[in-house]
């Protein structure tokens, strides 16, 4: 018994139970110490604690749940078996994504390792903190955590909430519950009755404006946010209407891109710098840099027999000078010019030699609708020879030669409906040409 009293409490002896029962403090068995070199913890499955002393250290092993030094706990039946792992970063900062005082564990059955997981506490989560009171400021909530809006009156009731909606209050910053409030903060607040979400910040001791999330249910939406179609480009059921210019709009005022009308003709005056007094609609497009080109359009109401009419000018360059109204041509247009330039000298004509239907001093008509070109040449047989060229039963040409044996010209240009006759004295035509 003597022996057996000795070896109780002493090296290599037996240990120690206290009163309750339980093994004495300092008999716990020591902290082992993880080696610096090549190791995996997969392989601690023996209950037991362990430090790493080093980053170094951890960096060497396999299996940490944070390249990190600290304390690793071990909990379970040993190798094969159940095993629990618990490691706890060696820190007393703040939590961050790289240091600070976080911990982890994990559990194996024999040798398959679950992931390692974080416990997550007040100082590292975002936890539920309750509701917010009737007749709260939400500038006062500063701390890490979600709080629920129970009611919409509290919402109306309260001060500096986006809407007056039940729903949720997340704050986002550094400051957990209990501690000093926090400086860089982001509030988020979900309505819950309308599916809205609100988000502000604290920055420098200021809280920004509420703003809106955008929902996709806004997207093309009446009252809501404008969308693009699968090219990039609005949709045309969204393009805007064009607004009503009130009197007395100049419109050399107009210089921002968009679409006008005027509903009443005696708003579009010359004197108000409009290109006719008729209602319209003016489109405006303009450049933002660069020659600073502004271009506007305008479209008239139907006039005088139903003619709609379309001008364009451009305000060119810095100086903000406006160009001259210029009207663009319709087709209509186009069609009265293409008849008044079928009826031109030139167009479709081409010369004739008509000398064998043409005969001296005998008038002949002009029956086209343009002017012709007579040309004709007379062989004289006789001294003081003549070629004489009536139009109207006017003299236009006379040429005259002495000698016997000369050959006179004439060209003249007869008027449509005029008539026109070659007089020869002393001599015979030799060639009648017509350009007709």
């Amino acid at each position: 018994m003597d022996t057996l009293t000795a070896a109780i409490g002493a090296a290599l002896g037996l240990a120690t139970l206290g009163a309750d029962g339980r093994l004495l403090p300092g008999q716990i068995p020591a902290v082992q110490t993880l080696p610096t070199t090549v190791h995996d913890l997969n392989t601690y499955q023996m209950p037991g604690m362990y430090r790493q002393a080093s980053t170094a250290g951890a960096q060497a092993g396999t299996n940490y749940p944070q390249a990190t030094g600290g304390l690793l706990e071990v909990c379970g039946t040993g190798s094969p078996g159940q095993t629990v792992q618990r490691y706890t970063v060696a820190s007393t900062g703040s939590v961050s994504p790289t240091s600070g005082a976080r911990q982890y564990w994990r559990f194996a059955i024999n040798a398959s390792w679950s992931p390692w997981q974080e416990v997550h506490t007040a100082g590292n989560a975002l936890p539920y903190l309750g509701r917010v009171e009737a007749g709260a400021d939400l500038n006062n909530y500063a701390n890490r955590g979600m709080w629920a809006i129970a009611a919409s009156s509290v919402a109306a009731g309260g001060t500096n909430f986006p809407v007056a909606n039940s729903g949720w209050l997340l704050v986002y910053c550094e400051s957990a519950a209990g501690a000093a409030a926090g400086t860089n903060v982001n509030q988020v607040y979900i309505g819950s009755n309308t599916n809205r979400q609100f988000f502000r910040s604290l920055v420098g001791g200021a809280w920004s404006a509420w703003e809106e999330v955008i929902r996709s249910s806004l997207l093309g939406a009446v009252s809501g946010v404008g969308s693009l179609d699968a090219n990039g480009r609005q949709p045309v059921g969204q393009s805007p209407y064009s607004a009503i210019l009130p009197a007395g709009t100049d419109a050399n005022t107009l210089a921002t891109p968009g679409v006008w009308h005027i509903n009443s003709d005696a708003q579009a005056t010359a004197a108000l710098n409009w290109p006719l007094q008729l209602a319209g609609t003016l489109s405006v497009e303009a450049v933002v840099s660069g020659n600073m080109q502004v271009t506007q359009t305008y479209t008239t109401r139907n006039g005088t027999g139903g003619v709609i009419r379309t001008f364009k000018r451009v305000r060119f360059g810095t100086a903000g000078t406006w160009g001259l109204w210029q009207e663009m041509a319709r087709i209509a247009d186009m069609d009265a010019i293409n008849a008044l330039i079928a009826q031109a000298f030139g167009i479709g004509q081409s010369w004739q030699n008509v000398g064998a239907s043409r005969a001296p001093d005998t008038n002949f008509t002009n029956s086209t609708a343009r002017p012709i070109v007579l040309s004709v040449a007379v062989s004289l047989s006789g001294a003081n020879g003549r070629c004489i060229i009536y139009v109207d039963g006017r003299v236009t040409q006379d040429a005259f030669n002495p000698s016997a044996s000369a050959t006179l010209g004439g060209q003249i240009v007869v008027p449509a409906g005029s008539t026109y006759r070659v007089v020869p004295v002393a001599g015979a035509i030799a060639a009648w040409w017509e350009y007709r």
